[in-house]
């Protein structure tokens, strides 16, 4: 059953993510032709869009581990710097997030699958 849960959790913060980008360029596409400024300033603007769009990614995937590292029992962190603060999460959520590797903080079996590894 908790397989199935984190599964779940997994494939709905896909396509919040997925959603979110979705919404984010469709958004600033609309505006683009709009914009009183030069051609390749818009392509700034696009690309500031997406870099919000990731960085509210990495906030997303923070809070979701905190919720289920504080109201479930589908596993925890470990680590040499591992304190429990939201900000570590803010951290980890990050390194995962653009591929860098958790390398600081370690999940025990049960969480990670969530992550994508085998937790040793």
């Amino acid at each position: 059953m908790d397989s199935f849960l984190v599964i779940a959790i997994a494939t709905l913060m896909i396509a919040a993510t997925s959603l979110l980008f979705y919404e984010l360029t469709r958004h600033i596409w609309d505006l683009m032709p709009r914009l009183p400024v030069r051609p390749r300033l818009r392509i700034l603007v696009l690309i500031g869009g997406i870099w919000v769009g990731h960085a509210a990614s990495v906030w997303l995937y923070a809070v979701v581990y905190w919720v289920l590292l504080h109201y479930t029992f589908l596993g925890g962190m470990t680590g040499e710097n591992w304190d429990g603060a939201f900000m570590s999460l803010v951290y980890f959520s990050s390194s995962t997030y653009s591929s860098l590797g958790a390398w600081r903080h370690h999940r025990d079996r049960r969480a990670a699958a969530n992550g994508g590894d085998s937790g040793d």
